[in-house]
């Protein structure tokens, strides 16, 4: 959340994490519990007029931050309840009060309540958000911890030969109790807080140390491979980033040109001034960049020439268009012939027909993957399909 829309002051929002966090049902008990314990009081300490409005307030209070406008009315008016008819002003005395003092006292009780639930209502919402990321962060940190993620390794093709001339990793995680969770549902969790440093390094790690393992057993013959690992913006903007990759690559001996860095396009284009220093840093390790799900920020050919591409990556939408009537390729003909232009390698996503295939070779595209060519593997069936298919 940007630092500027939080004026809000410190202890209120102190206060409004910990009334907006408690579950409604227990909210709604505390509420009661309140009231009876404020006209208790009240009557107690010898009258309405003693104590009961600022015990009595607190509460409705409390429920106008919880519940909005609908739970400050409900409060107000069984609190006016409770310390007019119901509660004498003077109990030694026995005396009630009039009509339009507790109608007056009413009206109050009613007129705070929806002052405080309007004046509440953005920063509860505010904090509502906070604490709802905090525990989607916290989830997926838990989940590394404890070893619930996993990744999944998809071939990539040349489409002149249908050799497999590279993989790429793709992180899933496997909760305890909710069961596989789909990326989309994680990875922008992850991207919208610092989980998404970890939940990188993890997959940097992971997916080197295997295809280091693996090139000593069936890749080792083969003098060229590449493994695509997906970068967030957030992560090369970080300036240890460079010190990382060059420690995995160290620690697992891995070729640095067997690696590919991928950052989609929208989140280059949403800061890349902030991404440019990491970027020019890992390849001068001699890591390959590519541009994930290029030509959907609409801003390709402002930026190309400042980046030093290996490749680009045609989103699927695009390569669905191709078998679509009256498309004829247009879009996926457009970005190869940017590529092409800037003497980048094209790899087409999402393919998953021969009509697709034949299409994307006609128009010079370089590489594929898909559901065509194969389905995200675990290590060990990539192995076994490694085994079987012909290397690049």
């Amino acid at each position: 959340m940007p630092v500027e829309a939080r004026t809000d002051p410190i202890w209120l929002r102190r206060v409004l994490a910990v009334t907006v966090n408690a579950p409604k049902l227990l909210a709604w008990q505390l509420t009661v519990v309140g009231l009876g314990l404020c006209w208790a009081a009240s009557y107690l300490l010898g009258g309405e007029q003693y104590a009961s409005p600022v015990l009595v307030l607190a509460v409705v209070v409390m429920t106008g931050i919880r519940f909005g406008w609908r739970g400050a009315l409900v409060t107000s008016v069984a609190a006016g309840v409770l310390v007019g008819p119901l509660l004498p002003a003077d109990v030694g005395a026995g005396t009630s009060q009039s009509v339009n003092e507790w109608a007056s006292r009413l009206a109050s009780f009613v007129i705070l309540g929806q002052l405080v639930a309007f004046m509440t209502q953005v920063p509860a919402r505010a904090v509502a958000v906070d604490l709802a990321r905090l525990r989607r962060e916290r989830d997926i940190l838990n989940g590394l911890d404890r070893g619930e993620f996993r990744l999944v390794y998809q071939p990539i093709v040349m489409l002149d030969t249908e050799r497999v001339a590279g993989i790429e990793a793709l992180v899933r995680w496997e909760h305890p109790d909710r069961g596989a969770i789909p990326p989309v549902e994680f990875i922008s969790v992850a991207e919208e807080s610092t989980a998404i440093t970890a939940v990188g390094r993890f997959v940097l790690a992971e997916a080197c140390r295997q295809v280091a393992v693996w090139k000593q057993t069936v890749l080792r013959d083969t003098t060229q491979f590449t493994v695509s690992v997906n970068v967030a913006a957030r992560q090369l903007a970080d300036p240890i980033f460079p010190e990382q990759v060059a420690n995995v690559i160290h620690d697992t001996g891995l070729d640095p040109s067997w690696l590919s860095l991928e950052v989609t396009e929208t989140a280059l284009i949403a800061d890349l001034d902030a991404a440019l220093d990491g970027i020019l840093a890992v390849k001068a390790l001699g890591v390959r960049l590519a541009i994930d799900d290029f030509g959907t920020g609409y801003s390709s050919l402002s930026y190309l020439h400042r980046l030093p591409v290996d490749s680009v990556k045609i989103d699927r939408s695009f390569v669905t268009s191709l078998s679509e009537p009256g498309m004829a390729g247009g879009l996926a003909a457009l970005v190869i012939q940017i590529a092409a232009d800037h003497d980048i390698t094209t790899v087409a996503e999402g393919v998953e027909t021969m009509e697709q295939i034949q299409a994307l070779r006609a128009l010079g595209c370089e590489y594929a993957q898909g559901y065509y060519f194969s389905e995200p593997l675990d290590p060990a069936t990539m192995l076994e399909k490694l085994a079987a298919l012909r290397l690049a």
